[in-house]
């Protein structure tokens, strides 16, 4: 074996062992780390969380963040499930991945606002015979008043 091969062959060994070691994953218990398959430490830090959704249809809401999860490298790892008739989602997945699809999720749930089909307020002519009325109101209790100073008093 000469030069030249031995530098192909650790080249070699080395393209190997990257191979591996983007395979493998390390897992914490109790201070102790293990090193495990890159699906099992992927599941060990999986969470589930519950989106309790007010305005949005849950099966819209599913079908959008699955469209969001398909791109993402760690897609393959994310659960997301819809309960209909509780306008419920679940999302289960490792942890950041998670928290990212629940605020996406809370984002997306808002409703269409509608536009009114006719002007309630401000209601011009009421309101203008209200304070004429009131003020008027207020003239006379003011001019009552006036006169029992003067009476009292003298002028």
């Amino acid at each position: 074996m000469n030069k030249r091969d031995l530098q192909r062959f650790k080249k070699l060994i080395d393209e190997e062992k990257q191979k591996v070691l983007q395979k493998l994953g390390m897992i914490e218990e109790e201070g102790i780390y293990r090193i495990v398959s890159y699906e099992e430490a992927a599941a060990a830090r999986r969470t589930t969380r519950t989106v309790y959704l007010e305005d949005a249809q849950a099966a819209d809401i599913k079908k959008t963040l699955e469209q969001v999860v398909s791109a993402s490298p760690d897609g393959a790892l994310m659960s997301i499930s819809s309960n209909d008739a509780a306008n419920v989602l679940i999302l289960s997945g490792p942890d950041s991945l998670v928290q990212e699809m629940f605020d996406l999720a809370l984002e997306l749930d808002f409703a269409e606002p509608t536009l009114p089909d006719e002007s309630l307020y401000p209601r011009r002519i009421r309101s203008t015979g209200i304070f004429f009325a009131a003020t008027t109101l207020l003239f006379g209790i003011a001019s009552l008043m006036v006169a029992a100073i003067r009476e009292h008093t003298g002028f």
